[in-house]
């Protein structure tokens, strides 16, 4: 599945920073390390997987950011390069997802502002801060979510954007 998501997105994103405690160790994750790889970033040079969050990492990549984008709007740059921010796996860890005062509540509520972009992959919903789950822009739900409580819960987060229909 993410592969078929890179595809679509080839060529848009000009830096993919992924944490999860996979990142090194799962097949699932070399899409995304070819794609990284093609757009010329050597993991010795750049580190942009990471098995564990780092915090000061997390911050320098989102000031760096800000400089590029503030860079590209002062220049008139049609478009500001965009980053990728993939959270997985992550969800026991209080201080990362379950907090609304942390970098990424930060990315989910201002990132579209300097060409950050966020996926976060998560097998259950509602322990994800609030503001995460508001900020979201898509989300994608697979048949695998066989949990009634949790369905409820995210129909009854987007209902005010879409119709809940039946549970």
């Amino acid at each position: 599945m993410l592969d078929l998501l890179l595809r679509h997105y080839r060529g848009k994103f000009d830096r993919i920073f992924l944490y999860s405690k996979s990142a090194t160790i799962d097949k699932n994750w070399d899409p995304p390390r070819r794609y990284v790889e093609e757009q010329g970033v050597d993991q010795r040079d750049e580190k942009t997987f990471f098995d564990e969050f780092d915090a000061d990492a997390l911050q320098e990549q989102m000031d760096l950011q800000m400089q590029v984008a503030e860079y590209a709007k002062k220049s008139k740059m049609r478009q500001i390069p965009q980053v990728l921010w993939v959270f997985d796996d992550l969800i026991d860890d209080e201080k990362v997802m379950h907090n609304n005062h942390n970098l990424i509540a930060t990315l989910a509520i201002r990132s579209r502002h300097f060409g950050g972009n966020i996926w976060v992959a998560t097998q259950k919903f509602r322990a994800l801060a609030n503001v995460i789950r508001i900020n979201l822009n898509a989300l994608c739900i697979w048949p695998a979510l066989s949990n009634r409580l949790e369905r409820k819960a995210i129909i009854e987060e987007i209902s005010g954007r879409y119709s809940p229909g039946a549970d």
